[in-house]
């Protein structure tokens, strides 16, 4: 399992995705609706423990409109990265794998003491090879002009998304 080489070693590493591919994938995404649903076709059909765990309990408490947008990001981030590796060569990641990164993410957030949840993030970003999709992810969250994601589901959003990147990570065979 790659995970307990994961937990032991941070080493395994994907392609670097870049802010450029992020903002390339983001507007491929937005200017043609049948992308979408290729890609969560694809999505779901490649990596169906990453599709599931996006539509677990983890996400019952948000609004209809702040799962949308995590749907939107995370095929955001598929579709940059599967511009950069043959995804059909990735390993399948489990539920398993997404559990414990998820319980690592929020066991590193629950140790900040700070307040505004920028500066909360800060610690995500030490010694973390993909910082360009994490700040896009945090961009997402911050940056969302309607102000219609709620305080409460901005930290559980980043949270899922950076286990999932985490997870896709470690898996891509560079």
């Amino acid at each position: 399992m790659w995970w307990k080489y994961f937990i032991h070693s941070n080493t395994l590493s994907m392609v670097f995705i870049t802010e450029q591919q992020l903002d390339d994938a983001a507007s491929a995404i937005q200017d043609d609706e049948t992308i979408n649903e290729s890609l969560v076709t694809e999505l779901s059909e490649i990596q169906p423990a990453v599709f599931a765990f996006l539509f677990t309990e983890n996400t019952e408490l948000f609004t209809e409109y702040e799962k949308e947008y995590l749907l939107f990001i995370l095929l955001t981030l598929w579709q940059a990265i599967r511009t950069q590796i043959d995804v059909e060569d990735m390993d399948e990641i489990d539920s398993d794998e997404l559990s414990l990164a998820e319980e690592k993410n929020w066991e590193l957030l629950e140790s900040i003491t700070a307040k505004r949840f920028r500066d909360r993030l800060d610690v995500f970003f030490k010694d973390n090879k993909q910082t360009d999709l994490l700040a896009f992810v945090e961009d997402m969250l911050l940056d969302e002009e309607d102000e219609l994601l709620t305080k409460e589901g901005r930290e559980p959003m980043f949270v899922i998304l950076k286990s999932i990147i985490d997870c896709f990570d470690a898996c891509i065979k560079p």
